[in-house]
């Protein structure tokens, strides 16, 4: 109950009907926590080694893994949790990731399938295939 802004039974399961049709996948699959595990322990894509930067490496071998358990369907990911799993901690450091997302996009590594707001994720889609 403290996590549900809606108290009243009638509210609260009217809001679970209108989300439910946009669930894709299982709240506790742990997809985007897995993806971040394998990423850290992969080898990075060669797309990658263009880039100084640890965690910007990071982020590129997290979106190869996420294309991988995605297959040819496109992949979800926020900025917030991009930032968050290759370790970027400050305050607005979400703006980084979500500027590196779009630096890869403009570099032809991923491509932006669906702009999201602030409720969804961006979609993506790795480009440069191995």
């Amino acid at each position: 109950m403290p996590s549900i802004a809606t108290k009243e039974f009638e509210a609260t399961f009217v809001d679970f009907i209108d989300g439910w049709k946009h669930v894709r996948k299982p709240g506790n699959c742990g997809s985007l926590a897995e993806a971040a595990n394998r990423a850290r322990t992969a080898e990075p894509p060669p797309e990658a080694a263009r880039f100084d930067s640890p965690e910007l490496k990071l982020l590129v071998t997290l979106c190869g893994e996420l294309q991988k358990e995605a297959g040819e369907e496109p992949f979800f990911l926020t900025c917030r949790d991009a930032a968050d799993l290759i370790g970027l901690t400050g305050k607005s450091d979400y703006k980084v990731a979500w500027k590196w997302l779009r630096m890869l996009c403009a570099l032809g590594i991923l491509e932006c399938t669906k702009h999201g707001n602030r409720t969804t994720a961006n979609e993506y889609r790795w480009l440069n295939r191995r």
